[in-house]
């Protein structure tokens, strides 16, 4: 015999009138997993997330999806719902950091990556310096040159870290070998 745990009469209500799309119970439950996911978010994400909202509408309809499926059995729905709502970031985020991987010319204009389009400065740095140095950083891969550009133009390593999706670790080490 197959242990199913109890799901509680209020919750089951609940169940039900999701599946039903109940206008008043489904905006009820967006804005409570709102509430409790926003704060759960921001400790994971202190930098902000841009695309929160489509997250929100994308894990919501994914929700309602799964619950409308007969063998969909969760103990909390909540519970059930941030895990989506989780999932979804991640891989948004994920995508946006692919995105933002591409050469640092291509980079759409916005925070940290005005820094890395202002490429007149790092250049006449290097034309001061010598020819050698210049033609060594235009060898360099699109990513090590935005890491470069961003450690010369003073950024701290951990928001350069979170920019690119890497670890501060690997910033660090890939930054003191680029320096040498």
């Amino acid at each position: 015999m197959v242990h199913t745990p109890q799901f509680p009469e209020a919750e089951r209500q609940l169940l039900q009138a999701l599946r039903r799309r109940e206008r008043r119970v489904l905006n009820a439950f967006y804005q409570e997993l709102y509430r409790r996911s926003t704060a759960l978010l921001h400790k994971r994400y202190p930098q902000g997330l841009p695309h929160l909202e489509d997250c929100f509408s994308d894990a919501l309809l994914s929700f309602l999806d799964k619950i409308d499926r007969p063998e969909f059995r969760p103990v909390n729905l909540y519970g059930f719902a941030l895990v989506i709502l989780l999932g979804k970031v991640r891989d948004r985020t994920r995508k946006r950091l692919h995105h933002f991987s591409c050469a640092p010319e291509d980079l759409p204009v916005q925070g940290v990556v005005d820094a890395v389009t202002d490429r007149h400065l790092l250049e006449q740095f290097f034309v001061e310096a010598n020819d050698a140095q210049y033609t060594w950083f235009q060898q360099l891969s699109s990513r090590d040159q935005a890491l470069l550009e961003l450690r010369l133009q003073g950024f701290p390593q951990q928001e350069i870290a979170e920019y690119f999706g890497l670890s501060y670790g690997t910033v660090r080490n890939r930054s003191r070998a680029l320096v040498k």
